[in-house]
């Protein structure tokens, strides 16, 4: 039998394979490179077509972020899970936060702030002046100590 949170991503899948299938996409494999089984919810080559992605700048911040990945010894970012898993949660972070991040790059920090208090009016903001997407402090003891990252922080 099948718990109710099962049933949910199966029933996400599904609905993200119907969107690859409007988008013209195969269904990759998943949810590593080497796989063998196709899942509804996989891209193939997002990394090259950015079909992840809400728009080109935050298609290419997060080719940056995979290359400084590639650089940084406690980065967490998994670049095929970034560029093909349609339900993961690291593309739907840069998704949500890069036109954040975008916003203050413009010196737009009274619209970001603005907005992030909208998104959560219990808790009291007075100024957004950065957001990190998929960050880990370089010192991984002082929070978790087991290497995993903030979806999107403002912890500088």
């Amino acid at each position: 039998m099948k718990s109710n949170i099962h049933r949910f991503t199966e029933q996400c899948r599904r609905l993200q394979g119907l969107y690859r299938e409007e988008l013209g996409e195969q269904e990759g494999v998943g949810p590593f490179p080497h796989s063998k089984n196709k899942h509804e919810n996989m891209l193939v080559d997002g990394d090259v077509t950015g079909k992840n992605f809400l728009s080109d700048d935050i298609f290419n911040y997060a080719k940056r972020r995979v290359e400084q990945n590639r650089q940084r010894k406690n980065e967490t970012i998994e670049a095929y899970r970034l560029f093909n898993n349609m339900l993961s949660s690291q593309p739907m972070a840069f998704n949500l936060f890069r036109p954040l991040m975008k916003l203050l790059e413009e010196g737009r920090a009274g619209d970001v702030t603005k907005m992030v208090r909208a998104a959560f009016p219990a808790i009291p903001i007075d100024e957004v002046y950065e957001v990190g997407i998929e960050f880990l402090h370089e010192d991984v003891k002082r929070y978790l100590g087991d290497k995993t990252a903030m979806d999107a922080s403002d912890w500088s």
